[in-house]
């Protein structure tokens, strides 16, 4: 299978020894509070809510590594605060948008210490998108995602929220599979949104608008992870008002939200990222494929989009080795997703990690965060 070398990555697919964790429930075991890893730094305390510990590995395999003694991650769920932590060199790293997009971009400027880079993202490759109900509610019509897909401005978005830190989906792969040639530009991915074609698309549909402008009513979830997606949030609402979507907007804590989307299905439409990580197989098909409809499983296909012909793609995407033969079947795939769009892919985010720049090696490597610190030091 040609993704196979990939799905074995430390990632996709980490060690867990096996004599801690036979014949126990997971969530349960000693193991999930204590971890055992084979990295450079050995879990130590975990205050939860507060900050965990992790230690260097004096039996680490790599001769002279780590340089650094102990690592120390911070719990705070405050945006204002993380950021104010970074200003007074509190905290040395912040990734995945921690810091958000304007205050890094201000304590760059401001401060000689600050560094920004959107380094250490590749390997997961995460993608910004609306996903919907499409079992129940007011999505349930491919033509009325198509529209939104339409409508929605997402070189402004990018610009405006997020400080020009991204790139316009064009289908429902990332372009970054343009070197296996498996991504080709698809319709209804304006970059900068067309309101009149939306409108026409829902008029053609036979959605009429009431005496207020109003076709359709419906809630829209915010993935809860800091104010960008706020304001994201806040912005699709206003361009969908102009085809005439009413949406309320709901903020949850995250074990609200995750229970709500992946548990009950009781959503109709919901702003959220993927990872569509280094091969298709790995980070896309989890989002489109009917056997990875499971209730209670976060981050796959809770859309609940079933499609047989597409399943059968997905399958041959999975097994066929002969590039060419593969790149046709993944065009065959975008080609459906951009008719039927269960999800609306907005643009391919560029996570920013915000440093302290004594701090040295952090950021180097395609996993970025994810990575083990083995080769980070203080200048």
């Amino acid at each position: 299978a040609p993704y196979m070398l990939r799905a074995l990555s430390s990632y996709e697919s980490p060690m867990v020894p096996k004599h801690h964790l036979e014949g126990q429930d997971v969530k349960t075991a000693k193991l999930a509070n204590n971890p055992i890893g084979t990295g450079p730094f050995k879990f130590v305390e975990w205050k939860k809510g507060q900050y965990m510990r992790l230690d260097k590995n004096e039996n680490y395999w790599r001769e002279g590594r780590p340089y650094l003694d102990r690592i120390v991650g911070r719990f705070v769920p405050d945006a204002s605060t993380r950021a104010a932590a970074m200003e007074k060199g509190e905290v040395l790293y912040a990734a995945y948008n921690a810091v958000s997009n304007v205050e890094a971009v201000r304590l760059n400027k401001e401060k000689d210490n600050i560094g920004l880079t959107t380094d250490g993202y590749s390997m997961i490759n995460p993608m910004a998108l609306i996903e919907f109900n499409t079992k129940e509610g007011p999505f349930t019509d491919a033509a009325v995602r198509r529209a939104i897909s339409t409508a929605i401005d997402r070189q402004y978005m990018i610009d405006t929220i997020f400080f020009g830190y991204g790139k316009p989906a064009t289908s429902a792969l990332s372009s970054n599979f343009s070197a296996t040639g498996l991504h080709a530009e698809m319709p209804n991915y304006p970059a900068n949104g067309d309101v009149a074609a939306a409108n026409k698309i829902l008029d053609d549909a036979g959605y009429s608008k009431d005496a207020n402008g109003v076709r359709m009513k419906a809630t829209f979830d915010l993935i809860p992870y800091g104010e960008d997606w706020k304001r994201g949030g806040q912005y699709i609402q206003q361009v969908l008002g102009e085809i005439g979507i009413q949406v309320d907007l709901r903020y949850e804590d995250v074990p609200t939200w995750l229970k709500r989307i992946y548990h009950n299905y009781d959503f109709e439409m919901n702003l959220n990222y993927f990872y569509q990580l280094s091969d298709p197989v790995l980070g896309v098909h989890r989002h489109y494929g009917t056997n990875m409809i499971r209730k209670g499983t976060h981050f796959v296909n809770s859309s609940r989009y079933s499609n047989p012909e597409l399943d059968a793609l997905l399958s041959a995407g999975m097994t066929t080795p002969d590039a060419t033969k593969r790149a046709e079947i993944y065009l065959d795939i975008q080609k459906i997703l951009a008719n039927d769009m269960p999800v609306v892919n907005l643009f391919e985010l560029e996570f920013l990690v915000v440093y302290n720049t004594k701090l040295k090696g952090a950021y180097d490597s395609a996993m970025g965060a994810y990575a083990s610190f083995g080769d980070a030091y203080l200048d």
